[in-house]
């Protein structure tokens, strides 16, 4: 089984889609913004972006 989880927001996510909702959602760019001075990174259409959107990928 392989799931997500948002360090950023400390949710787990179920699924490649629920990640991806949640990653581009106005919730998470507003805590990764606060957590980058200001700045949304550039990089932000990587759905498992670990540095840029804090998001983990973990398999079990």
């Amino acid at each position: 089984m392989i799931f997500s989880f948002c360090d950023v927001c400390n949710i787990q996510l179920n699924s490649a889609a629920q990640a991806q909702l949640h990653y581009h959602g106005k919730s998470h760019l507003k805590r990764v913004k606060q957590l980058n001075n200001g700045k949304i990174p550039a990089n932000t259409s990587n759905l498992f972006a670990s540095s840029s959107t804090g998001g983990t990928i973990i398999v079990v």
